[in-house]
């Protein structure tokens, strides 16, 4: 579990994501608090989805990521990738020949964390991979999915509405839906500290 601890924190890094926090570091009515009251073994329960909705830098990521250190500090295997770094390994392992073994570890891990969907351009095969990612999971492991977009966007989003309703009805089936802002931390942060 040490090595599984290790790594999280350097994928976290290399993705560039902002740095790890629990879920205490939160105000009590952020939704992160709520996360954490439920405990991490009913947040990595397999027939559980979990979509985090939010602007940007309403704690979106901070909160996936305190909810993915809960989880490998219960014990289980959490990977963590940004959406489109997601569909990027997918398509190099494609190409490499091995696209059947990295959907199978993507299906497998206990808890997936695909972050920030909706933030960068996606490429047109998303929503279908996407879907078979979900399909894969469904009843079976924990998804977590973060985005700054209403679902009622993703069917523009990633150009396949009946690809997406397909994802949704099973991603929310068990889910839990988290909201997070309207308003950044991070501005709210800096206003902090110029009254300080």
């Amino acid at each position: 579990m040490q090595g599984t601890h290790r790594w999280f924190h350097r994928e976290t890094r290399r993705r560039c994501t902002p740095q790890r926090t629990s879920a205490h570091a939160f105000g009590h009515a952020h939704p992160a608090r709520a996360a954490g009251a439920t405990g991490s073994k009913s947040l990595c329960s397999p027939d559980n989805g979990h979509y985090v909705l939010g602007s940007s830098g309403s704690g979106k990521s901070h909160l996936a990521q305190a909810i993915g250190h809960a989880v490998i500090l219960q014990g289980y295997r959490v990977l963590y990738r940004e959406a489109h770094v997601l569909l990027e390994d997918l398509a190099d392992a494609t190409l490499d020949g091995k696209h059947k073994e990295h959907m199978e570890m993507l299906s497998t891990v206990p808890l997936l964390i695909i972050d920030d969907l909706g933030m960068r351009k996606l490429p047109l095969t998303a929503a279908e991979e996407l879907l078979e990612i979900i399909m894969r999971r469904y009843e079976r492991t924990s998804t977590l999915l973060t985005s700054n977009r209403p679902v009622e966007d993703w069917g523009k989003l990633l150009g396949d509405s009946a690809a997406v309703t397909a994802m949704l009805d099973r991603l929310l089936h068990h889910g839990h839906v988290l909201k997070c802002g309207p308003r950044s931390w991070r501005t709210k942060s800096g206003n902090r500290g110029e009254t300080q």
